[in-house]
């Protein structure tokens, strides 16, 4: 379409130059020019929007390239339990002072798989705060702006080992999502705990741009 209108509007452009060359130039003549510099001025502007679509098209499929793949294909966890959000109120701790979710709840059906985001090495292994079955990722690619990435309620498969590394790649099967009703209040829905941490190995960054754009 946009090789079309561009044909289209050199041709335009070259029925104005001779229009242009034209000596003498009366009343018909001018008419006809008017009309033609209406319609390359039409062109000029369904070439733009045009444009503008193509360049938003790629923007948006530059951009979903760089999302991460989300570990059950699920949304964010808001049920009466409490909001999923990283920031979301936690009560207060053993300080009196208020707490709040430094992770991403996603969503999960008990059971189903639970997939690498990224190519890295990966261990299943026991929280040793949370004492809750999970699975801790660094990844291959090491432009990455974290340094690891934690995801809690995991169930390891049958034949893995807990505590030893492995490599997987996007998208590789990890574990299965665990049933937090052995834990938790029935409000609270079925979710992973997303978490990812700084370069620094300590403090933790909100993990919804690398699953989900607004």
């Amino acid at each position: 379409m946009l090789n079309a209108l561009k044909f289209q509007h050199e041709s335009l452009m070259r029925k104005l130059a001779v229009l242009d060359n034209l000596a003498g130039v009366d009343e018909e003549t001018k008419a006809k020019r008017k009309s033609l510099v209406g319609k390359v001025s039409s062109m000029l502007d369904e070439i733009d929007n045009l444009l503008k679509q193509i360049q938003e098209a790629l923007e948006k499929q530059e951009s979903n390239k760089k999302l991460l793949v989300n570990p059950t294909g699920k949304g964010i966890r808001n049920d009466s339990g409490g909001l999923g959000h990283f920031g979301a109120p936690r009560g207060i701790d053993s300080k009196g002072e208020k707490r709040f979710h430094e992770g991403l709840d996603i969503s999960a059906i008990v059971g189903q798989d639970v997939v690498a985001p990224f190519d890295g090495k990966v261990k299943n292994m026991i929280g040793n705060v949370t004492k809750k079955p999970m699975v801790q990722i660094y990844p291959t690619n090491t432009t990455f702006p974290f340094e690891r990435l934690e995801i809690l309620y995991v169930d390891k498969l049958e034949e893995i080992q807990w505590g030893v590394f492995r490599y997987v790649q996007a998208g590789d099967i990890i574990g299965t999502a665990a049933n937090l009703g052995k834990w938790y209040s029935s409000k609270v829905g079925n979710h992973i705990h997303v978490q990812i941490f700084k370069k620094d190995g300590i403090n933790r960054i909100d993990p919804k741009p690398f699953f989900f754009k607004d």
